[in-house]
Formats: structure tokens, sequence, C-alpha cells
């Protein structure tokens, strides 16, 4: 599970929560990443109103910080891989991306692990 984010420029990085840490671990995380972008998915976007979304929990990865003034949200459909509600700026299609490199990771706790990445 995702507990955190932060998008930068040159690099960005992921929290999650897992109880498998491995280098193997983040390294199939990097090719199963890359094989998706590779799959020139494209993008479509909906709209729901907040009432019809909440029914769809997987549709929010981090949902305890959902603002409660928000009426509607746009659902992003990425091909057949992928449909969340989604707030920032998209491409069109995943090979607008580019390759997703690891640089490193960090463990920040017991089962929290930071991951740290670039787009090369």
């Amino acid at each position: 599970m995702i507990t955190g984010n932060q998008l930068g420029n040159p690099e960005s990085r992921v929290d999650f929560d897992t109880e498998n840490y491995s280098p193997e671990f983040f390294k199939s995380i990097e090719s199963k990443t890359n094989e998706v972008i590779a799959r020139n998915l494209e993008q479509a976007i909906s709209f729901k109103s907040r009432e019809e979304a909440l029914k769809i929990p997987e549709l929010f990865r981090l949902k305890d910080v959902l603002p409660k003034e928000i009426p509607e949200f746009r659902i992003v459909s990425i091909g057949d891989f992928d449909v969340q509600a989604d707030g920032g700026t998209l491409v069109q299609n995943t090979r607008e991306i580019g390759r997703v490199k690891i640089t490193r990771t960090e463990n920040k706790g017991a089962k929290n692990r930071r991951l740290y990445w670039t787009i090369e």
C-alpha cells in the first residue's frame, strides 16, 4: 500500500509499507513499470459525483486525504491497466513517460520503505 509520494525534478519518491523488502523486489517494480509504459496505453477521462465515486474504493489510493468540498471527481483510465481518481497532469499515452529508473531505496521503519526514482 502506498503511504505517500512526492514528485520532483530530477528525482521523485514513493513511500509504501511492505514486509517483503529486497533489492530484487525493487528491481521487479522497475521492470514491471517499464513494461507497462512500453505498452503505449491510452488515457481516458470521465467524471463521477462524489457519492458515486466513493462507492468504488479502488479509485482512491490515498482516500484519507480527500478534501470534503470536492463534489465531483475526475476518473482516469490507463488502458486496461488501472483506473483511479486523479487531479494531476496527464500524458496522452504511457509511451510519453520515458523509462523509469530506481535510483535508491531507504528503510523508513519496520515495514515502511521509500523508493526514489527518476525518468530517463
